[in-house]
């Protein structure tokens, strides 16, 4: 397993302000409703919605950052966890619930503009065809935002029947330069790549050479934000 930092992705900050915006809806209903179990209920959730969403920010976040959140966090959790009894006995619940919301929509906004890091991925499989993908990698892993994978992929060729060779793999005749990661070890899954480039798009119709059906684009597209191609070739321009 590769470990991939501790650090805010984008689909980990989309997933943390999905959250917050349920939990200004859950808060908005509270304010105005007067069963007093239904709010115990929603606020039990919610509760345990913003604990989650500290925990979070405390891991990804540096302390610094971190402080930034935590005063307000500590406030919402309160009320969350003091809501039922201040529902029953206070008369400026409505605009407590209120000052609530005003805080979790705060803390998305400052989410919102937390910069990013990105992991990108790169799946070749022949290594002569590496110089189509190269340019692209090193210009990302130039990017302090940016966290570079290559992976090559292995490939079979094909005869002319049709039938697949042995399993080929060329990870070890890239350039020293090039740090190269294990596919057999490479979770797609929990790495969950921003992008991921590749430059063989034909999946079962290519004739010639093919790679795993694990790696065919359309297993590939449910793990990334982006899947790219880079063909190993260039068109002719059209006048």
């Amino acid at each position: 397993m590769y470990i991939v930092g501790d650090f805010m992705r984008k689909f980990e900050r989309d997933d943390i302000v999905h959250l917050l915006q349920s939990l200004i809806k859950a808060t908005q209903i509270m304010s105005t409703n007067k069963n007093v179990q239904q709010i115990k209920m929603l606020a039990t959730d919610c509760y345990d919605t913003i604990v989650m969403v500290d925990d979070f920010l405390k891991q990804k976040l540096s302390q610094e950052k971190y402080k930034d959140y935590s005063n307000i966090l500590s406030k919402i959790s309160g009320f969350y966890e003091k809501s039922n009894l201040l529902r029953q006995i206070n008369s400026t619940y409505l605009s407590e619930t209120k000052y609530i919301i005003s805080q979790l929509n705060t803390i998305e906004k400052k989410i919102s503009q937390e910069e990013l890091q990105y992991i990108i991925t790169f799946m070749p499989y022949k290594s002569s065809m590496w110089d189509s993908m190269e340019s692209v990698w090193d210009a990302a892993r130039q990017d302090l935002r940016c966290t570079c994978h290559v992976v090559p992929i292995p490939y079979y060729e094909k005869t002319e029947k049709g039938e697949m060779s042995e399993l080929k793999y060329e990870g070890n005749d890239y350039p020293p330069y090039v740090p190269v990661l294990d596919w057999r070890e490479y979770e797609l899954e929990e790495i969950f790549p921003d992008v991921i480039y590749i430059h063989n798009p034909y999946d079962e119709g290519n004739y010639v050479t093919t790679v795993p059906e694990q790696f065919y684009s359309y297993n590939l597209k449910p793990y990334t934000e982006a899947l790219v191609y880079i063909p190993y070739f260039v068109m002719n321009p059209v006048y």
